[in-house]
């Protein structure tokens, strides 16, 4: 497993695009045996991506978009997530049988620090229980905060750890403010007098960004 850590000066959306482009680097590298590719960001702008019967769902309807299970099989599955109340000792048995029809499948979960610590413990212990199968082989990428390695190696093995400040990717972070202001000016829901004031507003906002 592949564990990212933000320090708590390092701007949330900045990282997603970071998460984004790895995603996109996984696709693009399309090997013989190309791996399944699941991913989920936990949004704290978007109750439901906070709760871990979201993130098995998403899991489970992702794998199966290129599985072939049998009719009764599918039907099944479909009946139990379609229940208010998800049943994680039941759908784990569907999780295993949908990854086995894949050698490798790479899981990514982005923000699992927005979640409450009961959802991530949760969540963690799915993705420890798909990265112990042994008819296939299940690789985690996991971006959070740095204070949640202890929390992290209760359920999985960290294989690779990554620190990324504000310092590293202070250039994304100027990128991402640039981009963010001419938008809003361009839609015309940020209106200022002129280019200097909006630099001084640019300058203001990267000094004091923190995580989102």
């Amino acid at each position: 497993m592949i564990v990212v850590n933000a320090q708590h000066l390092v701007n949330r959306s900045a990282l997603t695009c970071n998460r984004a482009s790895i995603i996109d680097h996984l696709y693009i590298c399309n090997p013989p045996d190309k791996p399944r590719i699941c991913f989920f960001f936990c949004r704290f702008d978007e109750e439901t991506s906070l709760h871990s019967r979201t993130f098995l769902k998403s899991i489970i309807r992702q794998c199966l978009s290129n599985a072939v299970i049998p009719d009764e099989l599918a039907d099944r599955l479909e009946s139990l997530l379609k229940l208010p109340v998800l049943d994680e000792k039941k759908l784990l048995p569907f999780l295993d049988k949908i990854l086995e029809q894949q050698k490798s499948t790479i899981i990514i979960i982005d923000g699992l620090d927005e979640c409450s610590r009961s959802e991530r413990t949760l969540i963690l212990k799915t993705v420890g229980h798909a990265l112990r199968q042994q008819s296939c082989r299940v690789k985690a990428y996991i971006s959070c905060r740095d204070d949640m390695a202890a929390e992290l190696k209760r359920f999985c093995t960290i294989r690779y750890h990554v620190l990324i400040n504000s310092h590293n990717i202070q250039s994304d972070l100027d990128t991402y403010i640039r981009d963010y202001l001419e938008e809003k000016r361009a839609n015309r829901e940020l209106v200022v007098g002129s280019d200097e004031l909006l630099e001084e507003i640019r300058l203001a906002l990267s000094a004091k960004a923190h995580g989102m």
